[in-house]
C-alpha cells in the first residue's frame, strides 16, 4: 500500500498556518489605524483643525468657541475659483435655501470666518460676518426679532463642519448655517418646525461663480 506524502501536507500545513498570521496581522493592523484614524479626526474636530483633502474645493471646518450666538470657521478657499458668501436674515427655510440679502466675495487662502448675531442698545439685532479684516453687516428687521427676545431662546441650529472638515459639492451651493425658530409648546420648551416651512432665524451659505475669461 502507498504511504501518504506526509511533507506535503506538513508544507501545506505550514502555508495555511503562516497565510492565518498574515491575515490576522492585517486585520488587527487595520483596526489600529482605523481607531487611530478615528481619534486623529475626532480630535481634530475639537480644536478646529482643517484637514484639507481637496485642493481645488472649499473646504471648511467648525471652530469650536463658548460665546452664545456666534459661529466661526477656518476655510480654505482655493485659487482659480469664484466664491460668494451669502447672509439672510429672515424667512429662512427648514430646508432649501432663501433669498439672498447681501452677500460678498470669499478670496483665495486659509482663515476664519466668524459670524455674529448681536443686540444693540436700542433693542435691535444686526448679524455679523468677519472675515480677513473686513466687515459684513445686516440688521434684522424688528417684526423678524420676536424669537431673538423670547426667554430662553428656542432655535435649532446646522452648521457645516461640525463633525470635522466638510468639502463643498462641485457646482451647487453649498450650506454654512441655519437657525431656525422653532414652535413653542404650551408647557415649555420647543419644537423643529417641520420641512419646508419658513422661520425667522439667519442663514449663511456660499456658491461658487464660473470665472469668465477675461
Amino acid at each position: 500500500m502507498r504511504r501518504p506524502n506526509v511533507q506535503f501536507s506538513l508544507r501545506w500545513m505550514l502555508a495555511v498556518i503562516a497565510f492565518m498570521s498574515v491575515l490576522g496581522s492585517h486585520v488587527f493592523t487595520s483596526r489600529k489605524l482605523k481607531t487611530a484614524e478615528d481619534t486623529i479626526r475626532r480630535m481634530a474636530s475639537d480644536v478646529g483643525l482643517l484637514v484639507v483633502s481637496g485642493q481645488n474645493r472649499l473646504n471648511v471646518v467648525t471652530v469650536p468657541n463658548f460665546d452664545g450666538m456666534t459661529w466661526r470657521w477656518r476655510m480654505y478657499v482655493p485659487s482659480g475659483a469664484s466664491y460668494r458668501l451669502h447672509i439672510a436674515s429672515e424667512q429662512i427655510p427648514t430646508s432649501g435655501f432663501a433669498a439672498s440679502a447681501r452677500r460678498s466675495e470669499l478670496g483665495p487662502g486659509e482663515y476664519i470666518v466668524t459670524a455674529a448675531l448681536r443686540g444693540d442698545d436700542q433693542g435691535g439685532w444686526t448679524l455679523k460676518i468677519a472675515q480677513r479684516g473686513s466687515m459684513l453687516g445686516l440688521r434684522v428687521s424688528e417684526e423678524h426679532t420676536g424669537w431673538l427676545k423670547k426667554s430662553p431662546v428656542h432655535f435649532s441650529t446646522k452648521q457645516a463642519g461640525s463633525d470635522g472638515t466638510e468639502v463643498a459639492p462641485d457646482g451647487a451651493p453649498f450650506l454654512l448655517l441655519r437657525v431656525n425658530a422653532t414652535q413653542g409648546l404650551p408647557g415649555g420648551g420647543s419644537v423643529p418646525n417641520p420641512p419646508g416651512v419658513l422661520t425667522d432665524g439667519i442663514m449663511l451659505w456660499v456658491d461658487e461663480q464660473p470665472i469668465t475669461a477675461p
